[in-house]
């Protein structure tokens, strides 16, 4: 185990790291030993702990899924790499074919925001600065997205914007570190798991990277699936009694993607006070340094224009075509499917309460969750529930926002399912669940982009879809209550009494 471990480390990371060694500067050559060095480095170290971690005895179907899952994931993303290296050779990117998956960059709003409030004279929230006739900028062959996040988030852009003003720089530095925060998350939180539920966790997050949505996600540059890996591994760190770090990591992707913050009501329903003070002081420092950093004008700018049009739906009006509702992961998304399909009493205000709603019943969801839960993290399995509760309310709440592209939009709730295998009582549901996993991923890669044609048929299959990732999130909270130990001591984490 631990030397496919230490393996399949060393060759998924080193193209990653060297990709982002070359936006640090590097030539070709030196970027490719640099990454082989830090690769190997991490690779021996992260084995040696995990082989540890992971005693337990593995079924050949099991190892199986192992091998197989990381061979593809290597793959890919050595692929990948070059096209992130070199945004000309567009054979390597996903979907090369697809004009619309090929050329849509998520990160040019990051890197192009950040230089609009490094210049402090601009209303970065402004359409017309990245879409000026509504028509996207390019910058070389790829098109500048508009920016609609809090001014917090832009902290990470200007500290990568200071080692690397250059766009496509950036954007090496940007896929490398989004790529191994990833990885990196998914690989720590199988080992603390720990046992024969973690090489589960492991085999599934590995699994998760061999499919085309995290790359793709990559390739774009989308924050969405760092703020889950962060906020997910703070709600860990919080649980296991880390509350700075917890806090931090959690504090800044509530404050950079909003939806994240789902994670502190169940620490407040569970009147862990410590923890959720945590988060909030980590917050109110985290504001400070974006005011200190970027004045007050983005923080203003951010609720008098942002707010307003995230809140309409007017910041996505793409969400309102059939082309775009199809690959609509959300809430709201579900409503402009039924009115494509017919419903013409479903108008576009009414299509918002509905996401209202919906934003209410998760956040009721998580209230019920903390009110009703305690986890004895002495149990692999325990650990296990953890994780589970915080990526299914993640997902649920991040489908309240009026748009959320299924590509990424669906990251959150395949990470569930590996955790779910991981939960599972015996190896064949397990393998049930991966095998699952790997059902729901095919099926949603199988959607035409934007930029494709597609009947209405497939506005059916995107909304039976979305449903079956809401009803998995769902069912994951139910499970996780349902498997409630007992009382609690002080501290809010082990149980005192026998199970249930």
């Amino acid at each position: 185990m631990r030397r496919l471990i230490l393996g399949a480390l060393f060759l998924w990371l080193t193209p990653v790291l060297a990709v982002g060694a070359g936006g640090l500067g590097f030539s070709v050559l030196t970027a490719v030993g640099a990454g082989a060095g830090v690769a190997a480095l991490i690779a021996t170290t992260a084995s040696r702990v995990l082989a540890v971690r992971f005693e337990a005895v593995v079924p050949p179907a099991l190892t199986a899924v192992l091998v197989l899952a990381a061979a593809a994931a290597i793959l890919r993303f050595g692929a990948l790499s070059i096209f992130m290296a070199d945004v000309t050779r567009a054979q390597f990117s996903v979907a090369p074919s697809d004009d619309f998956r090929r050329l849509h960059s998520c990160v040019s709003a990051y890197a192009e925001s950040a230089r609009f409030v490094a210049d402090g004279h601009h209303n970065i929230y402004e359409r017309t600065l990245y879409r000026p006739g509504n028509v996207p900028r390019e910058l070389g062959p790829l098109r500048v997205d508009a920016f609609h996040y809090p001014p917090p988030f832009l902290l990470v852009p200007q500290a990568v914007r200071i080692v690397a003003p250059d766009f496509w720089d950036f954007r090496r530095i940007w896929f490398a570190f989004q790529a191994v925060t990833l990885a990196g998350v998914v690989v720590s939180i199988a080992g603390w798991i720990g046992g024969f539920p973690g090489v589960v966790a492991l085999a599934g997050g590995v699994l998760l990277l061999a499919f085309p949505q995290a790359a793709h996600t990559f390739q774009q540059g989308n924050f969405q699936v760092t703020a889950v890996s962060l906020a997910a591994l703070g709600f860990v760190l919080l649980m296991a009694g880390r509350h700075r770090t917890g806090g931090a990591a959690l504090a800044y992707v509530s404050l950079a993607k909003i939806f994240p913050g789902v994670l502190v009501v169940p620490l407040l329903a569970a009147r862990q006070w410590r923890r959720a003070a945590s988060v909030a002081g980590c917050g109110a420092a985290l504001v400070g340094l974006t005011i200190l950093v970027q004045d007050v004008r983005p923080m203003r700018d951010f609720f008098s224009t942002a707010l307003p049009e995230i809140s309409s739906g007017a910041a996505f009006p793409q969400t309102e075509t059939p082309q775009h509702s199809r690959v609509n992961w959300s809430a709201y998304g579900q409503t402009v499917r039924l009115r494509h399909l017919g419903v013409d009493w479903l108008t576009q205000p009414r299509g918002l309460a509905v996401a209202q709603v919906y934003g209410l019943l998760v956040v009721g969801m998580a209230v019920w969750a903390g009110w009703k839960r305690r986890f004895d993290l002495a149990l692999s399995k325990e650990r296990v529930f953890v994780v589970q509760l915080s990526l299914a309310l993640l997902s649920l709440a991040s489908f309240r926002s009026p748009f959320v592209g299924a590509g990424y939009g669906v990251l959150a709730t395949l990470w569930l399912m590996a955790l779910l295998a991981a939960g599972a009582s015996t190896v064949p549901r397990s393998i049930a669940w991966l095998a699952a996993l790997g059902a729901l991923a095919s099926a949603v890669a199988t959607v035409p982009s934007p930029g494709r044609s597609g009947g209405p048929v497939w506005l059916w299959i995107t909304g039976v879809l979305v449903f079956a990732c809401m009803a998995i999130n769902v069912w994951a909270v139910l499970h996780v209550v349902r498997n409630e130990r007992g009382a609690v001591d002080a501290d809010g984490l082990r149980t005192i009494t026998s199970p249930s």
